[in-house]
């Protein structure tokens, strides 16, 4: 399995909403639950009809710690899982996501569909985390509350998270340490073996080749496309390069304006 995205534009998410429905109504409802409680697959997969039917909420408790979400589901939603309960005469005792003989589907049948169904819409970083990813990064788009989320799914460090949401760090985390003995043990990491110059020098021929190739006619839109977003990491890269080597009386009057 590749490396999983959250999907971070809404038209693209309706896309697969609508996608996922045409293959069966239970994975679009599975879609939307996951996206409202952050549960992982596992419990989604657990759920049974009497946990969803005639409910205008759904309360889950997240990871090792417990944190308790609460999922308001609205109209359109409650509407639509009591239709599907009710076109399917299910008992309160089916899972919500059965197979055949009533058995609750795999998680590999999910990875399996989730995958096919991007794959045909053009997001080919589909797959069972997906659900889970694009909760965190959605949450963090409307609150920008970082520190939340890492409690949440009890990562290590903020890092962690961002990277799990595909979110560069604020300006102030990214190019930093967090402490003098990390700084000093990235000195000698950079000259042990010359490592430090090394790494730039091939950096520099990584940009030579692109800027040689950049005209080349034979380059199709998926080039372009590669280019396009190394060039956008790389432009927040080197703007976060130039902000940590201020001072920090420089990087207060930035901050007041």
């Amino acid at each position: 399995m590749g490396w999983v995205a959250p999907i971070k534009n809404d038209g693209l998410l309706e896309d697969f909403k609508k996608a996922l429905e045409q293959v069966d109504e239970k994975y679009y409802i599975m879609l939307e639950l996951g996206l409202g409680t952050a549960m992982n697959l596992k419990d989604i997969l657990d759920l049974k009809i009497g946990d969803i039917r005639n409910k205008r909420e759904i309360v889950s408790y997240i990871g090792k710690k417990k944190t308790k979400t609460v999922f308001k589901i609205d109209d359109d939603l409650y509407n639509y899982i009591n239709d599907f309960v009710k076109k399917n005469k299910l008992n309160d005792d089916n899972y919500v996501f059965e197979g055949r003989n009533h058995m609750r589907i795999s998680r590999e049948q999910v990875y399996r569909i989730f995958k096919a169904v991007g794959d045909e819409i053009g997001l080919p970083t589909i797959g069972a985390q997906t659900m889970r990813k694009t909760f965190a990064y959605r949450y963090y788009r409307d609150t920008k509350d970082i520190t939340y989320l890492q409690s949440l799914f009890n990562h290590a460090s903020a890092n962690v998270t961002y990277r799990y949401i595909g979110v560069k760090p604020d300006i102030q985390v990214i190019l930093e340490k967090e402490s003098a003995k990390e700084n000093q043990a990235a000195r000698y990491a950079l000259y042990l073996d010359d490592s430090g110059r090394k790494r730039l020098t091939a950096a520099i021929d990584i940009l030579t080749d692109i800027r040689a190739e950049f005209d080349n006619p034979m380059n199709n839109d998926a080039f372009y496309g590669t280019v396009d977003s190394f060039l956008n990491e790389l432009d927040k890269l080197i703007e976060s390069y130039k902000y940590s080597q201020k001072s920090a009386y420089e990087r207060n009057k930035l901050e007041e304006v």
